[in-house]
């Protein structure tokens, strides 16, 4: 329920408030309940190397509305172009450049539209996986998930779409959870 409230409020935008401000307010105010959950919820202790990436793509279609470019990142994306799921584009094209000099990301290259879906995430042929097309750039924030700034493995909702957190956490009722 908290996780598609969150949604809702990603894909919202009040015709009162431009849409800048309001996804500087929403960012903050997830943030701050992320901040609340987190205290309140348990961790797990994994080293990096027994987390076991399944390549299932939740992570790339599902967490949109709050991924973001530092300023690094931000330098560094405006040297690449990438091949993406609406052709080649500047890597920055997908993003919407801050005042700060960070970025949020997703946006259509073109259309210049919030992408609720990753454009660098592409379906192996035949199976049921993907691949990242900006594996050498991608962002700091993609390469770290589902694990804390203290390299332990998140158990909240976002986090527990993934399998491998499942499997982790051993909880597989969870998924009934998430989808509803």
């Amino acid at each position: 329920m908290f996780g598609s409230f969150i949604l809702h409020l990603q894909k919202s935008e009040p015709a009162s408030i431009p849409n800048q401000c309001f996804k500087e307010w929403s960012k903050k105010l997830l943030a701050r309940w992320i901040t609340q959950i987190s205290a309140k919820v348990g961790r797990l202790s994994v080293d990096r190397k027994d987390f076991k990436c399944q390549r299932c793509g939740r992570c790339c279609k599902e967490l949109q509305g709050s991924l973001y470019l530092t300023e690094n990142e931000v330098k560094g994306w405006k040297k690449h172009v990438v091949k993406s799921n609406y052709g080649k584009f500047s890597a920055i094209s997908f993003a919407d450049i801050l005042p700060t000099g960070t970025a949020d990301l997703f946006f259509h290259p073109i259309e210049e539209r919030e992408l609720f879906r990753c454009p660098f995430l592409r379906k192996l042929p035949g199976e049921d996986k993907y691949k990242c097309l900006v594996q050498r750039i991608k962002p700091q924030i993609c390469q770290d998930f589902p694990f804390t700034e203290n390299g332990e493995v998140r158990n909240d909702e976002e986090a527990r779409m993934c399998p491998e957190v499942r499997r982790l956490y051993n909880d597989q009722d969870c998924e009934d959870k998430i989808q509803s």
